[in-house]
């Protein structure tokens, strides 16, 4: 049981690494995306950062599909960053 914990937590850290990379890549801010409506306050972006929560599938469903980033990407780290037509 412990071992499907540390599997959980290593890819929820990789999870939450890559969405941040691509939210810097994009140059954006907690602000956009709140005004964007991937995210509900900017306070949801820094509990993400912290490690305190990880964002949540709605989350990174609309941040890919508004900013063409690749779902798979994000949640694996297999394939190109962006979508691919």
């Amino acid at each position: 049981m412990q071992i499907y914990y540390l599997i959980y937590e290593i890819c929820k850290k990789l999870t939450i690494k890559r969405f941040l990379q691509a939210i810097s890549y994009c140059g954006l801010s907690g602000y956009k995306l709140k005004k964007d409506n991937i995210i509900s306050s900017e306070s949801t972006l820094t509990s993400i950062k912290k490690g305190i929560q990880l964002p949540s599938k709605k989350t990174i469903d609309a941040f890919c599909e508004k900013y063409d980033v690749s779902r798979a990407w994000l949640y694996t780290g297999e394939g190109l960053f962006a979508k691919t037509p």
